[in-house]
């Protein structure tokens, strides 16, 4: 199983990376996505895209995917030194 660990964490990193980069770069194009997409009427977050500060939010959730995907990173080659 071990053998896994390596290309499925970084498919992980590699989503973060981009998830990060369009939350970072692109929050009003992610916002405008967001809107179009269908939404039930008992989300209780779903009038969240709406929002004046979303695009900020977004900014904060990018940084946050990209810190995740660095602790990915690190987590992978510390096992991997360790051995």
């Amino acid at each position: 199983m071990e053998h896994l660990m390596i290309p499925s964490t970084m498919a992980a990193v590699i989503f973060l990376a981009v998830l990060g980069y369009s939350c970072i770069f692109r929050p009003v194009r992610v916002q405008q996505w967001s809107q179009r997409q269908p939404t039930g009427k008992f989300l209780p977050l779903a009038n969240l895209v709406f929002k004046s500060w979303y695009p900020t939010y977004l900014r904060f959730m990018g940084v946050f995917a990209w810190v995740l995907a660095l602790f990915f990173i690190y987590a992978v080659y510390s096992r991997i030194i360790g051995h």
